[in-house]
């Protein structure tokens, strides 16, 4: 299969079979614990290179600080697009520690950026959505509650965001689950794709609870993790492109 150079500017990887052009992008979703490694040290630089070791052309990141004491006053986000050159979208989830803990979005030709808040229980953490148009598809990037009674809940309100989308969409995130727990994401036409990967270990237990899902028109060709010890998570990456018009 020859390859075909990708648009001045695009990281994309094209592949051309049988006269057809098929844009392959890749994207990636990371909860980078403000910072804080496997060692309890943090450091953004080792986040940063993480972030450059997927090759991704959008990453969605997670549990990233603003102007918080624990992580030294710094905007996090600001210091990552810094050292990664990529422009990165901070969205606040709550007030913590005198700044903003919250979702960002890091890539070149986001446009339409929303948030929207997640149902919740009752006085736990809030949760929400970042939304974003990218390169023709509707992109939906979360954390959802590590709370078993409201998760489910917040996961059909993400469902339902994905079916209200009237093009191929994508939803990034840690979603806190495990993939049996996602039937709801699946009802709307939304699948991670081929095979499973551990991305959170917790002393000896070893999960995949963070995920990229794609339906309406664009699948998940294959995904896999970046060996990195800049997080109790691992960067989880996967590769996607148009499958043709919408399955549902």
């Amino acid at each position: 299969m020859p390859l075909c150079a990708p648009k001045p500017g695009l990281r994309a990887r094209v592949l051309c079979h049988n006269a057809a052009t098929m844009t392959i992008y890749r994207v990636a979703t990371f909860n980078i614990r403000h910072g804080k490694g496997a060692d309890g040290v943090i450091d953004l630089g080792r986040v940063a290179r993480a972030m450059t070791a997927t090759e991704a052309d959008l990453i969605a990141l997670q549990e990233v600080d603003r102007g918080i004491e624990r992580t030294g006053m710094v905007d996090q986000s600001q210091m990552l697009a810094e050292i990664t050159g990529l422009p990165i979208h901070f969205r606040s989830v709550l007030k913590r520690g005198g700044g903003r803990y919250g979702l960002a979005l890091a890539g070149e030709g986001l446009s339409g950026l929303t948030y929207r808040e997640l149902p919740r229980a009752g006085d736990e953490q809030a949760r929400g959505v970042i939304g974003a148009s990218w390169r023709g598809l509707s992109v939906l990037a979360t954390h959802l509650a590590t709370q078993a009674d409201i998760r489910p809940r917040q996961t059909s309100a993400l469902a339902e965001m994905a079916r209200r989308a009237d093009r191929p969409v994508i939803v990034l995130g840690d979603l806190n689950q495990d993939a049996k727990d996602l039937s709801a994401l699946r009802d709307a036409g939304l699948d991670p794709g081929p095979g499973s990967h551990s991305t959170f270990v917790h002393l000896w237990r070893r999960r995949q609870i963070d995920y990229v899902l794609a339906g309406n028109g664009i699948e998940v060709v294959r995904s896999w993790t970046i060996p990195s010890d800049a997080s109790d998570h691992l960067p989880l990456v996967a590769e996607i492109h148009p499958v043709g018009p919408s399955r549902r």
